[in-house]
This record gives structure tokens, C-alpha cells and sequence, in this order.
């Protein structure tokens, strides 16, 4: 049997807790009277696709307007000679490199499952200097302690 990721498994969210960080607070207000719902049921992916369809909707058509001013600063007339033979194909994906970068920034920042492991974890702790991985080390001693797993010897 398949067992779905957690993106794509129904969460109940508070309408409330959803709304109450949009400002201005008459565009919450006119939400909650669209959605006279106190809770709604939805996948992780749904909100992830509302937010990379705002973006892809509202901001990434602003990537052609960057750069037509990078093309005019550099007074290129269009970027057909960065793929020769193909003219103005280049110009036509202005919003999709802005979407591109969005996409893989928001992908990594908001929906991939970091796996930590020990191993990941002692890389990590590699990078830190002597200082800070003693001062780690009796971090740990002492959480140990506390939580009843190790003795106290000092």
C-alpha cells in the first residue's frame, strides 16, 4: 500500500489564522465574508500551488521589464545572439528566469523534507571551530544529564 507524502495529505486550517496576517484589514474582512467558513480542509500542495500561481501571476511579468533595462544599459536591441539563429527566443522567457529562480528558492525553502541524520549532523558540527565544538559537547552532557541518560561526573 502507498502511503502519500505529507504534502499531499488534507490539514484543517483556522480561516482566522489564515487571514489575520493580510493587511490591509479590510481585505481579511472581505475574505472571511467570502469564506464564511471557521475552518477549511486542504492539502500542503494547494497552498504551495496558490503561492507559485500569485507569483507566476503577479510578480514574474515584471522579469521582461528587468531586462529590457538590462538590454538598454548594455544597448543590446534583443538577446537573439545569445542562442544564434533564434532571434528574439531568449526574450520571450524574460518571466520564466524569474519564475525559475522563485520556484527552486521557495521549493528549497518552504516545501523539500530535509533529512537529518547523524552523519549530516557531525559534517555539520566538523565546520565549527574547537571552541564551539567543547562548548557543544557539554551543551550535550548537560542535556544528557538532564534528561536522565547520562550521570553527572563533574
Amino acid at each position: 500500500e502507498c502511503e502519500p507524502a505529507a504534502v499531499f495529505v488534507d490539514v484543517e486550517y483556522s480561516v482566522d489564522s489564515l487571514v489575520s496576517h493580510i493587511h490591509p484589514e479590510s481585505l481579511a474582512t472581505f475574505i472571511r465574508k467570502v469564506i464564511p467558513l471557521d475552518t477549511v480542509k486542504m492539502a500542503p500542495v494547494q497552498v504551495h500551488a496558490v503561492v507559485l500561481s500569485a507569483f507566476a501571476s503577479i510578480i514574474a511579468p515584471f522579469g521582461g521589464f528587468f531586462a529590457s533595462g538590462f538590454k538598454r544599459a548594455f544597448k543590446i536591441k534583443d538577446f537573439g545572439d545569445s542562442i544564434p539563429g533564434h532571434g528574439g527566443l531568449t526574450d520571450r522567457m524574460d518571466c520564466q528566469v524569474v519564475m525559475a529562480v522563485f520556484a527552486y528558492m521557495y521549493y528549497n525553502a518552504c516545501v523539500k523534507e530535509v533529512e537529518v541524520t547523524i552523519a549530516s549532523i557531525l559534517a555539520q558540527v566538523q565546520t565549527l571551530d574547537p571552541d564551539t565544538r567543547l562548548e557543544l559537547y557539554y551543551a550535550l552532557g548537560n542535556m544528557l544529564v538532564g534528561a536522565g541518560k547520562l550521570n553527572n561526573t563533574e
